[in-house]
């Protein structure tokens, strides 16, 4: 016979008071012995419960029985309970666990900004999980700030097993995140226009077309305005990019060494125009911010 993997739940401070006056009993028969005073100041589900009439011949300590097992309770009592040392480190899905039980089912409001906190740990990792804790609690503050950090994710690609985090999403949640990626990615790549940039690379290349072809009339350039055609197949590059991942990095090894080998035909633009490149990407790399941050995330709560 094989050992259970999972170690016994062992009851802890402070939680095991003698002096405690209610027992809270987990679903799987663990007691908590908190106090009356705490969870009725702290929990508006509890205030209304101590409230109500007690039945004759209740024992001098009641005890009140949870849906939660011990270990999800002892987390979410340490997540706000006075003199509890709290969970150091938590995954995702149980701070998603945590917050659902404190916030959402026991109402103890003073712990949102903790959870906010808590939550932000985890947007570099993981926004689109992020955002979809967020949009339930209808924080806009942090599901904006997730749905912008999701940015750098091809979320838009659909060649991959669906994401775990879609079990705890509606549909109407993974619709906005969504819209709100297509819209940034538009506005990321319409960024890319310089035909009237004095600035942009091979601007005042002399050499004749059939050294260095120009394009006129492309998605980048509007007649009567020319850019080379190097410069056309960087940009078109960038595009790429920026409509999977609308806030990716370009300046990037790959595309500078890009710019180089297609600029390589034309004399001027090797010597020249590649040298205002990397300027050049910086500056587009702050357009397409502007031009993101001016996209709006269309939120419905």
């Amino acid at each position: 016979m094989e050992d259970d993997p999972t170690p016994p739940f062992i009851l802890a401070a402070p939680f095991d008071n003698p002096d405690a006056d209610v027992v809270l009993r987990s679903s799987d028969g663990i007691d908590f012995r908190t106090h009356r005073v705490v969870l009725s100041l702290a929990s508006g589900f509890f205030k209304q419960m101590f409230s109500l009439p007690q039945p004759n011949g209740d024992p001098l300590v009641p005890v009140i029985p949870m849906s939660e097992s011990a270990t999800l309770l002892d987390k979410a009592l340490r997540f706000w309970y006075p003199g509890a040392e709290p969970i150091a480190n938590t995954t995702l899905d149980e701070l998603r666990d945590i917050i659902e039980v404190v916030i959402a089912k026991y109402d103890i409001q003073f712990a949102v900004p903790m959870a906010k906190l808590r939550l932000s740990g985890h947007l570099t990792q993981d926004p689109v999980g992020v955002f979809f804790v967020a949009c339930r609690h209808e924080w806009k503050d942090m599901t904006t700030e997730a749905a912008r950090q999701s940015l750098a994710l091809p979320l838009r690609a659909f060649d991959t097993p669906p994401p775990t985090y879609l079990n705890h999403a509606t549909a109407g949640m993974y619709y906005q995140l969504l819209a709100y990626h297509a819209a940034c990615a538009r506005a990321a790549t319409m960024a890319l226009k310089c035909h009237d940039d004095p600035d942009r690379p091979g601007r005042d290349c002399d050499s004749e077309n059939d050294e260095c072809p120009m394009d006129f009339g492309t998605e980048f350039s509007l007649y009567p305005e020319t850019i080379s055609v190097w410069l056309t197949s960087c940009l078109k590059a960038m595009a790429e990019t920026l409509a999977a991942t609308p806030s990716a990095q370009l300046d990037t090894v790959a595309l500078l060494t890009m710019a180089r080998e297609e600029a390589s035909r034309c004399g001027d633009c090797v010597r020249e125009g590649v040298d205002k490149f990397p300027r050049f990407v910086v500056k587009l790399q702050n357009k397409i911010n502007t031009a993101i941050s001016a996209v709006e995330l269309k939120l419905y709560f």
